[in-house]
């Protein structure tokens, strides 16, 4: 940061603070100013007005704020010196706040109450600061200091101490701090607070919480992998504690119980902190004899992911909770009626939304965002309290259930079929304005890909996969509707997917050679094995020497077996070259003939391994036997290493083709 000296009324004295500053002098600065207390009634003493405070503020100088503030407190104009601007509007509490530190924001906020909701030029105070950089305790700290001034408290009932209508619940759930969200909620919406109050385009904090796949299970556990998911439920994760020293007042039986409880506590806290800083010492001493554990970032990591999704839940039902005296105000909030079309071959646009102005743009409603982002715990709660909202609509005329097919949302779509069958028709049977049902969006294809999987094929696969469920879920007269560009589910899919085909065939055609060549190596190595009798034969009657050798049996029936296997892949391979790649056959015949290709494949590999293991086992000596299998296991290394790399597509080409349902990722962007 580069500072510069602005002439003020004690220039020269003004210059000695700063210099004194700079050179992290801060006794003889707060000795300077003990002797002469009126030097802190001078301007900014740098190029962006800061003052002596704001600069010990900004340097974390907890002890040098505490000393200069106590001379502060003793001048008749206390309040004017603690609240000095620099160029930003900012006071030294609002740095305070950034920092987070607890004792400074104390002291500064002591002095005068005021600042805490002070704005500075871009409309921030110190409280939503303190929210905005996540730091908890700053503003558990200034909130209970705002308390304590009922008239300023209550001059606001809607938290807007944000820019742009935010409250500071908009923040923090904005920032994914969502145990001080919590702590929001707690402090200020047991006091009367509308929590989930709008900001001035129509967003309220639940809409932002409507936009965080990765805040629930449901948008998290399919990015951890099955090891990191067994280890996320066998953890247990304890309710979240919220400073409420006002509102639960503890019975003065109990006190001496909880003064010993929390004094044990600091006592175990004090001996593992004693034991953690002797462990960093050994480290730093002999490094080469404390190796890091690898496993506990991991699991500290899985840990946070299962804290912040319960957090998420609560704070959840903590907002609905508060809305349900509200069902109307919530129900029409940036919603609209659904039209439910008539059965006719096309739809008129004039006709689907006849409530709707164009010049009237309205917010989604949660529910909406919640089911295009794929979090069925907030749609299933929502319809829960407000089974009317399954009706909600945006401005496209898409409801929770057409938005839910647009962008493939499995685990939404599926709760919406198990509702009541009238409702679940009435809602399936809902166009958009143009003209386009849920077969109609199934059938679409954008750059939003959401499936995880890899290859073109497979990604057709689940295309194809997806279409066909829901086909299968909705009323057949359906199927034959056209939208206003007079297209079936069924054409536009053909259209749509056209690109896709020709990318997935050209990939199974690359795939399926580089395939083939190594079956067909195989099968020609196979053959020369099978063919083969090691230690020849006898000359009497033309058995085989080693005929009643146990290895000689083994080599046997693996050559045959690794022929047999080989021939089978190769043929596989060369039928899908021949294929049609047509859009049905990506559905289950090639990915079918692509999985016994590579099985075939894989059962020919460990087939050849155990006959040239099988068959050099009678050229080892009788001593050297036991040395060989290490021999034969190094040998095998690269073959079973190249195995091994096909192993995640092996294994993702058998969920899509037996997994009815596809299983969709939550990497991709969200948008609220």
């Amino acid at each position: 940061m580069e500072y510069s000296i602005v002439q003020g009324s004690s220039p020269e004295e003004g210059k000695t603070l700063f210099e004194m500053a700079m050179k992290g002098k801060w006794s003889e600065v707060v000795d300077t100013c003990t002797e002469n207390p009126f030097l802190l009634s001078a301007g900014g003493i740098t190029r962006t007005k800061d003052t002596l405070l704001h600069l010990a503020v900004s340097e974390g100088q907890e002890k040098t704020v505490l000393e200069i503030t106590k001379v502060i407190s003793e001048l008749p104009i206390s309040k004017e010196f603690v609240g000095r601007r620099n160029d930003g509007g900012n006071t030294a509490l609002h740095l305070a706040a950034v920092v987070g530190n607890v004792a400074m924001c104390k002291c500064l906020a002591g002095i005068d109450s005021s600042l805490i909701v002070a704005r500075n030029e871009d409309g921030e105070t110190p409280l939503s600061l303190a929210v905005l950089f996540g730091k908890n305790q700053a503003f558990i700290c200034l909130t209970q200091m705002l308390m304590l001034d009922k008239e300023r408290f209550s001059h606001s009932k809607t938290m807007k101490y944000g820019t742009h209508g935010y409250t500071i619940l908009h923040y923090a759930i904005n920032g994914d701090h969502y145990d001080l969200a919590l702590d929001i909620i707690k402090l200020y919406g047991e006091r009367g607070y509308n929590v989930n109050v709008a900001n001035e385009e129509g967003i309220t904090p639940f809409h932002l919480l409507a936009g965080k796949p990765s805040a629930f299970p449901s948008g998290s556990l399919l990015l951890l992998g099955w090891c990191k998911t067994i280890i996320y439920h066998c953890m247990i994760v304890d309710e979240h504690d919220v400073e409420q020293n006002h509102d639960h007042p503890i019975e003065r039986n109990y006190r001496a119980c909880v003064n010993f409880l929390l004094l044990f506590r600091n006592l175990v806290r004090l001996i593992v902190a004693i034991r953690c800083k002797v462990r960093e010492q050994r480290d730093e001493e002999s490094p080469e004899t404390q190796p890091e554990n690898p496993g506990i970032p991991t699991i500290r990591k899985i840990y946070e992911e299962k804290k912040k999704h319960k957090l998420s839940i609560l704070i959840m039902n903590e907002l609905l909770r508060s809305t349900v005296d509200e069902v109307y105000e919530y129900y029409y909030r940036g919603s609209k009626k659904a039209l439910h079309p008539s059965d006719t071959a096309t739809v008129d646009p004039d006709e689907i939304d006849p409530y709707l102005d164009e010049d009237d743009t309205q917010t989604e409603t949660p529910i909406l965002i919640a089911a295009r982002n794929g979090i069925s715990e907030i749609v299933e709660k929502i319809l829960e309290l407000f089974p009317i909202a399954i009706h909600d609509m945006n401005e496209e005329n898409k409801n929770v259930m057409l938005l839910a097919v647009q962008y493939r949302q499995p685990h939404v779509f599926q709760i919406l079929l198990q509702k009541n069958i009238m409702i679940r028709d009435r809602v399936l049977r809902v166009v958009d304005k143009s003209g386009n049902n849920a077969a109609h969006l199934a059938a679409e294809l954008g750059a939003y890909r959401p499936w995880l999987i890899p290859g073109e094929a497979l990604q057709m696969q689940w295309e194809m996969k997806w279409f066909e469920f829901v086909t299968q879920n909705i009323p057949s007269n359906l199927l034959t509707r056209c939208n206003n560009d007079g297209k079936t589910p069924e054409e536009l899919f053909i259209e749509n997917h056209k690109q896709l085909v020709k990318d997935g065939g050209k990939w199974l055609i690359k795939t399926s050679e580089s395939y083939s060549l190594v079956a067909a190596l195989i099968a020609t190595v196979a053959f020369a094995s099978s063919t083969a009798v090691p230690g020849g034969v006898k000359e009497d009657n033309g058995s085989p020497t080693l005929e009643n050798r146990t290895p000689f049996h083994l080599f046997a029936i693996s050559s045959l077996i690794a022929l047999c296997f080989s021939v089978t892949a190769l043929v596989t391979f060369l039928s899908i070259l021949t294929s049609r790649n047509k859009e049905k056959d990506f559905g289950k015949d090639l990915p079918t003939k692509l999985l016994i290709g590579l099985t075939s494949l894989f059962f020919s590999i460990a087939a050849v391994l155990i006959t040239f293991c099988s068959g050099h086992f009678f050229v080892i000596d009788e001593k050297l036997k036991y040395v060989a299998y290490p021999v034969y296991a190094a040998t095998c290394l690269p073959v079973t290493f190249f195995a091994v790399m096909q192993f995640p597509l092996y294994f993702d080409l058998i969920e899509s083709t037996f997994k009815k349902v596809p299983r969709r990722s939550y990497k991709a962007s969200v948008l609220i």
